[in-house]
């Protein structure tokens, strides 16, 4: 159980420290897609979820890990970066402890693509982390996908996965 702890605390020092910069970057998007909904329901999908993954990043860098909490939703199962197996909400929770005092991370995102059907979507973005959570300088890059429900009439996180970006020819 120790590791998977370790594991987590890596993963969710995902927090960040917003600079002007940062923000900056994080609020690019790109034109919608062709989908399975119309063009004007993804941009309002695209746009209500893009906000709130920032909401979440956002609280993180503060060191404030309870607006990812209350983000997700019933069910919730997510698989972070380096961890052996995906972790439900007492992954979260045990994340959240570890991380008290802890937020000096900084980490820019940007947005990829969206994919909705009905009460469902998925969002896929990237991130770079250039300061971990306890200060230590950073490089890294990764690659996350959030599968998001409409429950009750709210979007709520209900799985995802985040991985190492390989490296790539270009």
């Amino acid at each position: 159980m120790r590791k998977a702890t370790l594991t987590l605390a890596a993963i969710s020092a995902l927090s960040l420290n917003f600079s002007a910069a940062n923000a900056e970057a994080m609020s690019a998007k790109p034109a919608p897609a062709p989908l399975a909904v119309g063009a004007p329901e993804w941009t309002s999908v695209r746009d209500t979820l893009w906000a709130k993954e920032l909401e979440i990043y956002a609280a993180r860098g503060r060191g404030d890990f309870s607006v990812y909490i209350a983000a997700i939703a019933d069910g919730y199962l997510s698989w972070p970066p380096g961890g052996d197996v995906p972790a439900r909400l007492a992954g979260l929770e045990q994340t959240q402890q570890d991380l008290i005092g802890k937020n000096q991370e900084k980490l820019a995102m940007t947005f990829l693509d969206l994919a909705v059907s009905g009460d469902t979507a998925v969002i896929f973005y990237k991130t770079h982390r250039t300061s971990l959570s306890d200060g230590t300088p950073a490089d890294q890059h990764y690659e996350v996908t959030h599968n998001w429900i409409r429950q009750n009439g709210a979007w709520k996180l209900f799985s995802g996965m985040a991985r190492e970006r390989p490296a790539r020819a270009n």
